[in-house]
C-alpha cells in the first residue's frame, strides 16, 4: 500500500500524527474562513450568472443558492404569480466586460531580463538565456489565452491566482537515455611459462622461442584473463517536462480576507472537480482500502462550493465527479495546531522546512508531501484594496445592468399590456351582427345611437397605458 506521507527519522513523528495534524490544520481554517467564504461564493456567482446572461434570479435561504423563474414548478408559479422564464435582457454587464477585456488583452506585455552587471559576459549570457526560456514558456501556454482568462477572473470575480507547475508527458517528446551494465569478458593473452611476462608479440607462436625479457628458451603458453567492461543493456525513456500556467479566480482558490501580501497567506486551497477515474488511478492505495467508489458523491467543503462553481441547474454533476481539493499550508501555521503540541509542531516544521501540500479526495485525505505554496502559486493583489481580495472590476456595474433589466420589462410590459380597451352599449352596437361577418375593408355594420347622440357617444375608450418621460431619460444616461 503506498503511504498518504513518507516515513522521516528526522521529524520523529509517526504518520498518523502528521495526517492528524493537517487534518485539523485544514479543518480549522475551513471553519474560521467560512463566513467570509460564503459572501465570496455568493457575490461571485451572481456575477458569473449575469455574464451568462441568467439575470431574473433571487438568493435563497434554504437552498442556499440562487434560483431562477425556470427552476419553479407549476404550483410554486401560480402561487408568486409568474408565467415562467422569461430571459429578455440586453447584457451590458457581458458586453462591457468583454470590451474591457478586448482593449487591455489587445496587446500581450513582454518579458526581457537584463543583467545586474552589463560589463559582466556571465550576466548577460544569463539574461539571453532567461528571456528565450520566458519566450518558450509564453508559447507553450498560450500566453494570450491566459492574459484573457486573468482579467475575466478580475471582472467578475474578487482576485486571480496563477498555479505553477512541471507536467511531464509523451507528447512533449521522449529522452532515451542508455542502461550500462557491468559484464565480465576473458581475453587470451601469450606469457612466458619461466618469468611470466606477457609476450604479445609472440602471439600465434607455438614452436620454440627465446624469450626476450629472460632470454630462456621456452614454448609460449596462452593464459585467459577476466576484464570487467561496460556494455548497454537497453534504454531507459523519461517523457520531457514544460512549465504549465493555469489561471483561477476566487470560485476555485480560498484564501483569508485579512492578507495585505501574498506571503502573509496562512493556507491556500484549491478546488477542482475531476473525474473519479483519475483519481482512482492516481491514489491506488486509496482505491484497495476501499475509500473511493464508483458512488462518489463527497464534494469537499461543502455542497455550496460545488453549487457555486456551476452556473446554471443543466449543469447537472454525475456521480463520476468528484472534487478534488488541493491545500498549501505555510511552516509557520503548523502553530494553528496549538502550542501545546510545541514539540510536534517543531517536529512538522523539521519535516516540512518549506511547507507542505495536502490533497484531498473528496473529503478523504489522499496525500501529503512536502511542497512549497510560493513555488506554485503567484496571486494578482488588487492595487486599489487594502488586502489580496479585492472588488472585481465588473461589480459596480451590476446594479446598473438590473436597472436597466428592470427598465426593459416595463418597456415591453407597457408594450404588451398597454393596448386599450373599448366599451361600447349593446343597444347601439349591433354585436351579433358583428360577430356573424367576416371583417373586410370598408364593411358596415348596423348601429343606432340614441335620440339627440352620436355613436361615438355610447363608446369608451381606456387611455392607453404610458411610461413616464423620465424612464426613458433613465434609459439613455
Amino acid at each position: 500500500m503506498e503511504p498518504i506521507a513518507e516515513e522521516s527519522e528526522e521529524s520523529g513523528l509517526p504518520i498518523e500524527e502528521v495526517e492528524n495534524a493537517v487534518l485539523e490544520i485544514y479543518q480549522n481554517f475551513i471553519t474560521g474562513n467560512e463566513s467570509y467564504r460564503t459572501g465570496v461564493l455568493q457575490r461571485d456567482k451572481k456575477a458569473q450568472l449575469y455574464w451568462e446572461g441568467i439575470q431574473n434570479i433571487w438568493w435563497s435561504d434554504s437552498a442556499r443558492d440562487y434560483k431562477q423563474v425556470n427552476d419553479l414548478s407549476d404550483t410554486e408559479l401560480d402561487e408568486y404569480g409568474l408565467d415562467g422564464e422569461d430571459e429578455r435582457n440586453v447584457n451590458i454587464y457581458k458586453a462591457h466586460g468583454e470590451a474591457i477585456i478586448a482593449a487591455l488583452s489587445a496587446q500581450v506585455p513582454g518579458i526581457l531580463w537584463f543583467p545586474e552587471d552589463a560589463d559582466n559576459p556571465n550576466d548577460t549570457d544569463t539574461s539571453k538565456a532567461y528571456s528565450a526560456i520566458t519566450d518558450l514558456i509564453r508559447r507553450h501556454n498560450r500566453y494570450d489565452l491566459i492574459l484573457i482568462k486573468a482579467l475575466f477572473c478580475l471582472y467578475n470575480q474578487e482576485y486571480c491566482a496563477a498555479y505553477l507547475w512541471n507536467d511531464r508527458r509523451r507528447e512533449y517528446g521522449v529522452d532515451k537515455t542508455p542502461i550500462n551494465a557491468t559484464q565480465i569478458e576473458k581475453r587470451p593473452h601469450t606469457i612466458c611459462p619461466e618469468c611470466g611476462s606477457e609476450l604479445s608479440d609472440l602471439e600465434g607462436i607455438s614452436d620454440p622461442v627465446e624469450c626476450p625479457v629472460c632470454g630462456a628458451p621456452i614454448v609460449p603458453e596462452i593464459e585467459e584473463e577476466e576484464f570487467e567492461i561496460s556494455v548497454i543493456v537497453g534504454e531507459s525513456e523519461e517523457y520531457r517536462r514544460r512549465t504549465k500556467i493555469e489561471v483561477f479566480g476566487s470560485l476555485h482558490v480560498e484564501i483569508p480576507p485579512h492578507c495585505k501580501k501574498q506571503s502573509e497567506i496562512p493556507v491556500l486551497i484549491l478546488r477542482e472537480d475531476v473525474n473519479l477515474s483519475s483519481m482512482l488511478d492516481r491514489y491506488q492505495h486509496l482505491r484497495e482500502e476501499g475509500h473511493l467508489d464508483d458512488t462518489g458523491q463527497s464534494t469537499g467543503g461543502g455542497i455550496d462550493e460545488r453549487e457555486a462553481r456551476r452556473v446554471t441547474q443543466s449543469d447537472d454533476y454525475s456521480s463520476k465527479v468528484v472534487t478534488k481539493t488541493t491545500c498549501w499550508i505555510r511552516p509557520w501555521h503548523f502553530w494553528d495546531w496549538g502550542t501545546d503540541n510545541s514539540e510536534k509542531v517543531e517536529g512538522l516544521q523539521k519535516r516540512f522546512p518549506k511547507g507542505c501540500k495536502a490533497v484531498f479526495v473528496g473529503d478523504t485525505l489522499a496525500e501529503i508531501i512536502h511542497e512549497s505554496m510560493d513555488d506554485h502559486w503567484s496571486i494578482c493583489a488588487s492595487p486599489l484594496s487594502n488586502t489580496v481580495a479585492g472588488v472585481p472590476l465588473g461589480r459596480p456595474e451590476l446594479p446598473i445592468q438590473e436597472m436597466k433589466t428592470e427598465l426593459l420589462d416595463l418597456g415591453l410590459q407597457t408594450i404588451e399590456y398597454g393596448i386599450p380597451m373599448l366599451f361600447a352599449d349593446p343597444a347601439v352596437v349591433g354585436f351579433d351582427a358583428f360577430k356573424n361577418s367576416r371583417a373586410n375593408p370598408g364593411s358596415m355594420y348596423p348601429a343606432q345611437p340614441e335620440m339627440g347622440q352620436g355613436i361615438k357617444d355610447s363608446i369608451f375608450e381606456t387611455r392607453p397605458t404610458t411610461l413616464a418621460q423620465e424612464v426613458s431619460t433613465l434609459d439613455r444616461s
